[in-house]
C-alpha cells in the first residue's frame, strides 16, 4: 500500500483546475460508467443487425457507385479525364478505380 499511498499524495498535490481529488475519481468514474453504456448499446445494434438480416429487412448500404460504372467505361473510352468524369458522376477517385476494375 505504500505505492498506492504515495500515487494517491501526488495526485492531491497536482492542479486539478480548482477541483479536488474526488471530483477527479468521480468525473472518471462517470466516464467509465458512459463507456460500458456504450459498449451496451453496440453489442444491442449488432443483434439488431443479425436478426433483421435473418428476417430479409435488412440488406446493407446500397453500393452507388457500381450502378455507374457502364457509364464511367464508356466516358473514360470517349476520351473525357478521370476528374470530370468524378465531378460529372458525382463519385470519388477510388469509386471511379473500382468501376473501372469491375
Amino acid at each position: 500500500m505504500v505505492g498506492n499511498v504515495s500515487v494517491v499524495g501526488a495526485l492531491g498535490a497536482l492542479d486539478l483546475g480548482g477541483g479536488t481529488l474526488d471530483n477527479f475519481a468521480d468525473a472518471a468514474a462517470a466516464q467509465g460508467a458512459a463507456q460500458a453504456i456504450f459498449v451496451v448499446n453496440c453489442a444491442e445494434h449488432g443483434r439488431g443487425i443479425k436478426r433483421a438480416k435473418a428476417e430479409g429487412k435488412y440488406k446493407g448500404r446500397v453500393p452507388t457507385a457500381m450502378r455507374q460504372a457502364n457509364k464511367v467505361k464508356a466516358l473514360v473510352e470517349a476520351g473525357v479525364q478521370r476528374v470530370q468524369v468524378q465531378e460529372q458522376l458525382g463519385i470519388s477517385k477510388a469509386s471511379f478505380y473500382r468501376c473501372l476494375s469491375g
